[in-house]
């Protein structure tokens, strides 16, 4: 059995008021505390923080045969930035850039640089290359 204890159902009040009047005598601290977060922030990011660069170029797929109206060379096409998708970021091609840009890195280096995507139901492909270094992120020979 269960008896009804008062202290279970009491109200707390709050006013709003009160509150509102012990903030005003900490706003100092607080915009003090917001003042050293955006310093320490903008210090970090300057000294510590790596900028990246990022370079993008979009590739529009066609098929030998394209005549803009048909359903197959629209699938075909599809198909191919597919493919392309996956040549584009295989060992030969990598080796390839490396050496005509003489990069000073490996093809798998270049690889996790490199992020190839096509959006649905498209026959585009978007490639962006990301470095520290904004000459190298967008030469392209």
């Amino acid at each position: 059995m269960r008896t009804n204890n008062m202290d279970d159902n009491q109200e707390i009040q709050i006013d709003l008021l009160e509150l509102f009047y012990k903030l005003k005598r900490k706003l100092w601290l607080i915009i003090l505390i917001t003042l050293l977060s955006g310093v320490g922030a903008g210090v970090y990011s300057r000294y510590v923080l790596t900028p990246q660069y990022t370079s993008t170029a979009m590739l529009y797929v066609l098929s030998k045969e394209t005549s803009m109206t048909s359903l197959a060379d629209l699938q075909v096409g599809s198909q191919l930035t597919k493919d392309y998708k996956i040549l584009i970021t295989s060992r030969p091609v990598m080796e390839k850039v490396v050496k005509s840009l003489e990069l000073n890195m490996s093809y798998k280096d270049l690889k996790k640089r490199i992020s190839v995507t096509n959006p649905t139901d498209t026959r585009i492909l978007t490639l962006a290359v990301q470095d520290t270094d904004p000459e190298r992120a967008k030469n392209r020979r």
